[in-house]
């Protein structure tokens, strides 16, 4: 009799096994997908971002890695922002603070190929600025300046949450959600892509996310930032 019972005991083993092992399958990031897009007008001042310092005609671009169609919310006062730098040489790079068209904070730092980071000073709740990078490609000539910027809002949480990707990702914390996947590159790639289905979704109303704003026709510095960005996620 116990010769018959051998297999049905080992099938109940081999079930009990394989629902321990379920609990050990990584639960799936959750995506980005802010529940509004728009809002926000683009810079008060002139930006460029034609070309690079080593080669003009390189099809590259200083690249901040953040929302332009929307304002990129943080749960952190003194948050860390991110752009990547495509030029191998090094030149002198401004980075500043704006509200409105006051410059509060800037700082000056010599660039580095590939992704930068710096921690901005403490913001006010609520306040809306601009983060702006200035890569000095030949001091007498300012005209070749590569320039870019984006919006960020200080959003204090009533309630603390978890500091992983898919919590962060679904309070909307864009700013806190990159400074967690950006030491995992399967993680910073799948939070890019994220971002660039987000911008390309903001180009067309009725796809799944509300806009405050029509953004039928993206200015050219959100197209451009868009390419960038898919550019970024090329291997």
């Amino acid at each position: 009799m116990k010769c018959f019972r051998l297999p049905k005991l080992l099938l109940h083993l081999g079930l009990l096994s394989l629902l321990s092992l379920s609990f050990y399958i990584p639960i799936a990031e959750a995506k980005y997908r802010p529940k509004k897009v728009g809002g926000y007008k683009g810079p008060t001042i002139p930006t460029g971002t034609r070309g690079t310092c080593d080669d003009s005609s390189s099809a590259d671009r200083l690249t901040p890695i953040a929302p332009l169609s929307h304002i990129g919310q943080t749960a952190n006062p003194s948050p860390t922002v991110i752009w990547h730098v495509p030029d191998q040489s090094t030149h002198p790079m401004i980075i500043r603070l704006w509200k409105d068209k006051e410059i509060l904070w800037e700082t000056t730092v010599q660039s580095q190929s590939g992704l930068m980071t710096q921690t901005l000073p403490s913001l006010t709740p609520n306040q809306i600025y601009r983060w702006q990078v200035v890569l000095i490609c030949n001091p007498k000539r300012p005209s070749q300046n590569q320039v870019i910027e984006a919006p960020i809002t200080y959003r204090p949480l009533q309630i603390p949450i978890a500091p992983q990707l898919d919590s962060l990702t679904q309070a909307e914390l864009w700013y806190d959600a990159l400074s967690v996947a950006k030491t995992d590159r399967k993680l910073y790639q799948s939070l890019l892509t994220d971002l660039v289905e987000v911008e390309t979704l903001a180009q067309s109303p009725g796809t799944g996310i509300a806009t405050e704003t029509p953004q039928t026709n993206l200015n050219r510095d959100l197209q451009q930032h868009l390419t960038n960005l898919k550019r970024l996620l090329l291997p």
